[in-house]
């Protein structure tokens, strides 16, 4: 499966990690009205989100 993954895709340029704030914000527009990160260790987060 990962064969056929990397042959379809072997043309397209690498995605850049979208920020965290990227992230929070698509979870206010969701309908979540408390968006925020419960841990971080350099540039990885946990976020939580509530209705």
């Amino acid at each position: 499966m990962l064969p056929e993954r990397e042959r379809r895709f072997a043309d397209r340029p690498p995605q850049p990690p979208a920020p965290l704030e990227f992230h929070l914000a698509a979870l206010r527009t969701a309908g979540f009205t408390e968006v925020g990160t419960v841990w971080q260790y350099l540039d990885d987060h946990v976020v939580f989100a509530r209705r």
